[in-house]
């Protein structure tokens, strides 16, 4: 029962975007196994340079 309200908890975020596509504001953890110093490289990416990260994520959404 916890699987299918997790599943309707991410329904829940669902925002339709400019292009009229789905989009789940699902956060992100550590991956499963990650020690307790890993750092996710895009999180970074978008603390230390905004404007590279925002082109990134602008691509990464033309492409999809």
């Amino acid at each position: 029962m916890s699987a299918i309200d997790a599943i309707a908890k991410i329904g829940l975020n669902g925002k339709v975007s400019d292009n009229e596509k789905i989009q789940y504001d699902i956060p992100k953890g550590p991956l499963v196994g990650a020690p307790d110093d890993y750092v996710h490289e895009f999180d970074l990416m978008e603390k230390a340079d905004y404007p590279a990260w925002s082109q990134y994520k602008s691509m990464m959404n033309e492409a999809l």
